[in-house]
């Protein structure tokens, strides 16, 4: 399972037609806009919103993300965090390289991702 968190100043629709855009429709289970929280990562709600719409508790979400800020939000609320094109100061429970890299560690753990 997928999700998308963004901190994004338009409602989800418009979200959703970006990644569209982009060639990744149907690919994510869970989009979220901070305009239509009214919160904006690293704020709880935010990654609450995310698992609320997965359906999942915390402990089985992995939050991937670059910034230190959001990645020790995400570790906050419980989730597993994954560090990619990250702050030098950034601390997350796994590091990635290559994005790639994620297929391992998602075919040797049942997780889900979101960020």
């Amino acid at each position: 399972m997928l999700g998308v968190v963004g901190n994004y100043e338009r409602p989800v629709s418009v979200l959703a037609g970006h990644l569209d855009h982009l060639g990744l429709e149907g690919l994510f289970d869970a989009v979220i806009s901070s305009f239509d929280l009214g919160s904006t990562l690293p704020e709880p709600p935010c990654y609450q919103a995310a698992l609320a719409a997965m359906r999942l508790p915390p402990e089985q979400v992995a939050f991937v993300g670059h910034d230190s800020d959001e990645l020790a939000g995400a570790a906050r609320v419980g989730m597993q965090t994954i560090a990619f094109n990250f702050d030098p100061e950034a601390q997350a429970d796994a590091y990635l390289v290559r994005f790639d890299e994620l297929l391992d560690m998602a075919s040797a753990t049942p997780r889900s991702a979101a960020g």
